[in-house]
């Protein structure tokens, strides 16, 4: 319950066109800011990730200003309560997939809230940037921990606490995690003999045939200083036959995953999001827990010897241990166009996971979670 009140602060982030006249300018050589301030609510939160939907072009166009946005003059700066600046902060924007420097200069700021912001506590950050027209900005350059290699087939993710494996081609053609291990090099999850399916995945059903979907070989990254970006897009298949297309589907799925974030030294977390797109109306389930799988019995070593939930929407979730106190856990964050996930334990199915209730889909419904490995 942690974790999940630890997301909510996000929507209260506001944005202020104009700057208070009593603080102070980081650099002359930067025209415009962006007032952001962020209140912890009622919770502590350490290393908690802001991710925030920015607009430049509107903000240009709300001062009465237009230009070609500067991707490299993005900079965060934590300021004290005084409005004074205390220090940059490594940030990165992802563009979204509309985005046009000149006219729609849209896409998510990202960036560390670093170490504990303690319950009801504010902290303020100034957004800075630029537009071409005023002279371009040399891109910023943030150490990080983070770093990842793909071969085609196998993405393989180090961050500053986890090393996180994804293979697009496993058992039964799945694609997903399939082994999870700390830098101090306990491993949480382990797919043990190589072979079979992989231990995160997505298995639906229409009551006959499960399906899954062909991401064999697919994945597109984009890369930060704060997250690295997975993407993947498939068209629906039966489960173990990627040759066999129902016709009825296609995904786009994206793993996010971010170089510090956690609610304390012994684990992190990592969001996955999935957009299932109907080509025509169509009944779908999922098989138990199967929405968005994590085949624990298989990947703890020693199975699942615990676990803990609440299955009450919104926000239902799911933790669960092993015998050597490996915890990996499931939160069902964020549902659009359906009421009908949620996050559970199936203990016949050995795994933990998002559950879909039978819907009937006209239209793209979205599912996002927040997964715990500790």
């Amino acid at each position: 319950t942690l974790i999940f009140g630890l997301f909510l602060f996000i929507s209260r982030v506001r944005e202020e066109v104009s700057a208070q006249p009593l603080d102070q300018w980081w650099n002359d050589s930067w025209r415009y800011r962006v007032k952001i301030e962020v209140n912890s609510s009622f919770v502590n939160r350490t290393n908690w990730i802001v991710e925030q939907k920015i607009n430049f072009t509107q903000l240009l166009e709300e001062r009465g200003d237009s230009g070609t946005f500067d991707l490299n003059s993005i900079r965060v700066v934590e300021y004290n309560s005084s409005g004074y600046p205390l220090y940059e902060v490594p940030s990165q924007f992802d563009k979204d997939e509309n985005f046009n420097a000149s006219t729609n200069a849209y896409g998510t700021l990202v960036f560390l809230m670093n170490g504990t912001t303690q319950a009801n506590e504010k902290r303020i950050f100034y957004l800075y940037f630029d537009v071409i027209e005023d002279g371009g900005k040399e891109a910023p350059n943030y150490p990080s921990q983070l770093n990842y290699s793909w071969d085609g087939e196998e993405v393989h993710v180090n961050t500053s606490s986890l090393r996180i494996y994804i293979d697009t081609n496993r058992g039964n053609y799945t694609s997903g995690i399939y082994r999870v291990v700390k830098v101090t090099g306990e491993t949480i999850i382990n797919e043990p003999t190589g072979t079979g399916r992989t231990i995160e995945y997505l298995e639906y059903s229409n009551g006959t045939h499960n399906f899954t979907f062909d991401l064999r070989n697919n994945a597109s990254i984009t890369e930060g200083a704060v997250r690295i970006v997975i993407e993947q897009k498939g068209e629906e298949v039966v489960f173990g036959n990627p040759n066999l297309k129902t016709g009825k589907f296609k995904i786009r799925k994206r793993y996010y995953i971010y170089e510090r974030a956690g609610p304390n030294e012994q684990g992190s977390y990592l969001k996955i999001e999935q957009q299932l797109i109907p080509l025509t109306q169509t009944y779908r389930n999922s098989t138990p827990a199967g929405a968005l799988a994590l085949d624990l019995e298989r990947g703890i070593f020693g199975g699942i010897s615990s676990t803990n939930e609440n299955n009450t929407d919104p926000y239902s979730w799911v933790l669960a241990a092993g015998p050597s106190a490996e915890t990996v856990g499931i939160i069902n964050l964020k549902e659009i166009n359906t009421s009908n996930y949620f996050a559970i334990y199936r203990s016949d199915a050995g795994r933990i996971g998002i559950e879909l209730n039978g819907t009937t889909i006209s239209q793209p419904i979205y599912e996002r979670a927040l997964v715990y490995f500790g």
